[in-house]
């Protein structure tokens, strides 16, 4: 059964092309992408991403289409909803 998930956070399409491409089969299978906000860094917060395949019960979706899966955790989760990303191959 599919459910309508409200996407908390933007996705545009460069980006979500960008992630598929470098994620690939894992990606594409059983796995999705987690954001986390970590303490540290210059301004107090380091954003950190990665392919992950265990979801918890303190887990929060994001973002989910037809390939792609968001998550993040209950603590980063204040940090990050509303946020946008994108792509661009610029060096600028």
């Amino acid at each position: 059964m599919d459910m309508q998930v409200d996407n908390l956070i933007q996705v545009s399409a460069a980006a979500r092309e960008e992630l598929l491409r470098l994620g690939g089969a894992e990606l594409r299978s059983a796995g999705f992408l987690r954001l986390v906000v970590v303490p540290g860094g210059c301004t107090g917060l380091t954003y950190e991403m990665g392919i992950d395949s265990v979801q918890t019960p303190f887990d929060r979706l994001l973002y989910k289409d037809e390939e792609l899966q968001v998550v993040t955790d209950g603590s980063s989760f204040r940090y990050l909803k509303g946020l946008s990303i994108d792509y661009s191959a610029d060096l600028v």
